[in-house]
């Protein structure tokens, strides 16, 4: 059987992952999203 994880630690994990959640959609975002002057998308971010 799975042990429990304490809250706390549940809490942290949790941070954690949302931290790293945040930076990866940020970096993929700014990586393809390239112009805010249009609502076409620019061939270079295809």
């Amino acid at each position: 059987m799975a042990a429990q994880i304490p809250e706390s630690d549940q809490i942290k994990q949790f941070k954690e992952f949302l931290g790293t959640y945040n930076k990866l959609t940020e970096t993929c975002f700014l990586d393809c999203v390239k112009d805010f002057t249009t609502r076409e998308v620019k061939p270079e971010e295809v």
